[in-house]
């Protein structure tokens, strides 16, 4: 006996078949059942998008000007070891007039990202994985914001070995900072070219 048997006594129409409709009712509940379920997972799968592209437009701007500054900021000042045993730029940059007012203007550049927050309250069906990298960008900014407000005080009595350790800590967090704005930043663009949102608010 095989599957088919239990629909139908014999598959290919004949004197003797006889539809077991017990079976086919048996199917169709399920495919009722199956189809139920679905329906507002689909529901869902695109009130998602739209409702990511409306949390990515919300950010987006102020995290490309976070990532714009910081990448402007880390290319006009490096904070990294040196890669040969030429003395140690980083100890010059201590005593660097220029910095100061260049941290001051990277603090203010981050003010704009830095008053963002990942409220999911206003955004219930957003993409957990967009949300958590705007999260984790605005924790970034926020800390390369403090480290940069260090830098407007005086430097000259810091410690050699303190210094070092901040710079260490300076380049990590500006790396990884780009790196997860420059993820956050593309999610968001990804989110927003999914769905129009001038066409669904028309």
């Amino acid at each position: 006996m095989s599957f088919s048997d239990g629909i139908s006594e014999c598959w290919w129409l004949g004197k003797t078949c006889v539809v077991n409709w017990d079976a086919w009712a048996s199917i169709g509940t399920v495919a009722g059942v199956v189809t139920a379920l679905s329906v507002p997972a689909v529901k869902r799968f695109f009130a998602s998008r739209r409702v990511s592209a409306i949390f990515a437009a919300a950010h987006v701007t102020q995290l490309e000007s976070a990532q714009a500054a910081i990448r402007n900021f880390s290319s006009a000042y490096s904070f990294a070891a040196p890669s040969t045993e030429s003395a140690d730029e980083r100890m010059a940059l201590r005593s660097d007039a220029g910095l100061a007012k260049a941290a001051e203007a990277l603090v203010e550049n981050l003010a704009s990202a830095r008053a963002l927050e990942v409220d999911l309250s206003k955004y219930p069906d957003v993409g957990t994985l967009l949300a958590a990298d705007v999260s984790r960008s605005l924790y970034f900014v926020s800390y390369i914001s403090k480290l940069a407000g260090l830098l407007q005080y005086d430097r000259s009595s810091v410690e050699d070995e303190v210094w070092i350790k901040f710079c260490v800590a300076m380049n990590r967090n500006l790396g990884d900072g780009l790196a997860v704005l420059d993820h956050a930043t593309k999610g968001c663009s990804t989110a927003i070219g999914r769905t129009s949102i001038l066409k669904r608010f028309r």
